[in-house]
């Protein structure tokens, strides 16, 4: 059943308001939408899926021009999003070293330094563009799903993860 926009929660609208410098309000309106479309959307997150689950939703075209050609840069949020991470986490870290240090059995000498874990998680997959010939950034790229080069798009994505919350780096082509 779908939900109006009203329903979001403090957390999303946090978020909202965190990365609202790099959004014209039209667009702020179209981010709400995806952000909240994406955390209730249970089938396949196309764009017609997302508009299904939020009630008072822009319309289709107006959702494809806000990822298509808004004015907005995926790279600022991406840099807004991780200097919102690192002090967030740098307090975590803190306490976890201070937590491994209490923890560390005593013995003769100088304590080994702790050390705190963060994972890197990594994607290149590449998406096959069969029927494409002018497309931006097409080119032939090794698909292992078919064991052969195809014509398409290789996107590399990365997340950062760090006592246990998540960064995602910009994606590159």
């Amino acid at each position: 059943m779908p939900l109006p926009i009203t329903c979001a929660t403090e957390a999303l609208c946090q978020c909202v308001s965190a990365f609202a410098e790099h959004f014209s309000k039209p667009q702020r309106k179209y981010f709400a939408t995806v952000l909240l479309a994406l955390l209730l959307c249970e089938e396949r997150r196309t764009l017609t899926a997302l508009l299904r689950r939020i009630l008072d939703a822009r319309s289709l075209s107006g959702l494809s021009r806000f990822f298509g050609r808004a004015p907005w840069s995926q790279e600022e949020v991406a840099q807004t999003w991780r200097k919102r991470f690192d002090p967030q986490v740098r307090p975590l870290v803190l306490a976890a070293h201070q937590q491994k240090e209490q923890t560390r059995p005593k013995r003769r000498g100088r304590p080994k330094a702790t050390v705190v874990t963060g994972y890197l998680l990594l994607d290149d997959s590449t998406h096959p563009k069969s029927k494409g010939r002018k497309m931006g950034g097409l080119g032939r790229h090794w698909s292992s799903t078919q064991k052969a080069q195809v014509s398409g798009h290789s996107l590399f994505q990365a997340l950062y993860v760090l006592e246990g919350r998540q960064c995602p780096l910009s994606p590159k082509m």
